[in-house]
């Protein structure tokens, strides 16, 4: 026998030893059913990741208030895009992509984002809700007693938009 067949030999030995103890590992599922989780008012917790690829308004524009969906016609009139194949122009290279690698997303049927309350727009803060924002202040303040509430008070270093050179960061975007 030569090295090559002792060592295969070895590997399958070592694989059927330790194939049972994975199969023994695989505990029974449970057949309990799955909730997801809820905030603590009793709605489903949408906390996570989500995509900004759509061109649908977050708000309902003036022009659509009162209208929850699009017809086709404004639909189409709204989404000139739709449609399209990869086949089309990629436009001007605008830093490091061009638009056609550029997700675009698509505009949907709805005139907005938000569904509740039912004009599509974001409620007005209630004016103890506009006391608590008014003394809100960044984890940052507590740096040499400035107040930082905007991103505009970080320069592009803060931002980690760059570091400076050399080893400059630099965005795709």
């Amino acid at each position: 026998m030569n090295s090559r067949t002792v060592a295969k030999a070895y590997l399958l030995l070592i694989a059927l030893v330790f194939m049972p103890m994975a199969a023994a590992g695989q505990g029974a599922q449970s057949s309990a059913s799955w909730s997801p989780p809820l905030t603590s008012w009793g709605h489903p917790d949408l906390q996570g990741t989500w995509t900004n690829t759509t061109t649908t308004p977050l708000e309902r524009p003036e022009d659509l208030a009162g209208k929850e969906v699009l017809t086709d016609e404004e639909w189409a009139l709204r989404n000139p895009e739709a449609g399209l194949s990869d086949d089309r122009e990629s436009g001007d290279p605008v830093g490091f992509y061009n638009d056609y690698w550029l997700e675009q997303g698509e505009l949907s049927k709805r005139t907005s984002l938000i569904v509740e309350p039912s004009d599509g727009r974001l409620p007005t803060a209630t004016q103890a809700e506009q006391q608590l924002q008014s003394h809100r202040t960044s984890s940052y303040s507590s740096i040499g007693g400035a107040q930082f509430n905007s991103w505009t008070d970080f320069n592009v270093y803060d931002r980690c938009i760059s570091r400076g050179m050399p080893g400059a960061m630099t965005p795709g975007f």
